[in-house]
């Protein structure tokens, strides 16, 4: 099995990660967001990038779940719905420390706090339990 990790450093890195993620999805391939409390979506920068990046799924025709803390609903529906048209969303009180993007066997870990930091993992096994996990909290979730 091939397993890697992949640190990345700042605002910068976290794009260059991100966009590491598109290029390894083909269309129709599943890709689950989670959305953390402590994510800062309100800077103008969080909602160029975001919204771009949703934007790109769409178009590249990637099937996206994204799971978000209830408290971001408010800011999520005014800064960001537009761009999650065609892509699933729903809300929880569910409570992870950090932002999730599983997909393809890879597990990317982003910690958008102070200092942005993101680590992306390549493993079937991680990649598995993480899908799992985000499932269960998915089936309990709200719309």
């Amino acid at each position: 099995k091939n397993e890697e990790v992949e640190m990345f450093e700042g605002f910068e890195g976290l794009k260059k990660a991100l966009r590491k993620d598109l290029r390894n999805l083909k269309p129709k391939e599943e890709y689950l967001i989670y959305l953390s409390p402590f994510e800062n979506m309100n800077n103008e920068a969080s909602k160029i990038f975001y919204n771009n990046f949703n934007i790109k799924r769409r178009e590249a025709k990637i099937i996206s779940k994204l799971l978000i803390h209830q408290s971001q609903r408010e800011i999520t529906k005014k800064e960001y719905i537009k761009t999650l048209s065609e892509q699933e969303v729903r809300f929880s009180d569910f409570s992870f420390p950090s932002r999730l993007g599983i997909f393809k066997n890879h597990v990317l870990i982003i910690n958008g706090g102070e200092k942005t930091s993101s680590i992306l993992i390549q493993s079937e096994d991680i990649y598995k339990r993480y899908r799992d996990f985000f499932l269960e909290l998915w089936k309990k979730a709200k719309k």
